[in-house]
């Protein structure tokens, strides 16, 4: 029972908010990540983790129990480097649009690529203190 409780868990938190930032990349035609910054996956971030923080009694006991004794201090860091983050993707999101617009001739390239990076770390550790054993 505890497998099936983590996959719905699993289902509710990530797969369904991040299938729908896919969906809707997908409608708006931005699957080319040159011209996207990610910013949307840490404004899902920074919400999970204020949600996690706010909510700490229905989360507690769910988390990994690894981190379970560092419960607030795990998601305040994670908020708070969310928020950093989030802050790094606006910035490129507007060099990026800056750059489609012909404002600025140089691609934000460095910029870009670290934050997709950090996105792809960002995930996994987020998967792992939430369902993690």
């Amino acid at each position: 029972m505890g497998a099936v409780s983590h996959f719905s868990d699993l289902v509710q938190y990530f797969l369904v908010p991040v299938g729908v930032l896919a969906v809707a990349y997908g409608f708006n035609e931005q699957f080319r990540l040159k011209f996207s910054s990610g910013s949307d996956f840490y404004v899902f971030f920074v919400s999970l983790d204020f949600n996690a923080i706010i909510v700490y009694s229905a989360y507690k006991g769910r988390i990994n129990p690894l981190f379970a004794n560092d419960y607030l201090p795990v998601f305040v860091l994670l908020a708070v480097l969310g928020l950093v983050l989030l802050s790094i993707t606006l910035t490129t999101q507007k060099r990026l649009d800056e750059w489609r617009s012909g404002t600025i001739t140089v691609y934000p390239f460095g910029r870009v690529v670290g934050c997709w990076l950090a996105t792809i770390v960002l995930i996994p550790t987020h998967l792992f203190i939430f369902f993690g054993r």
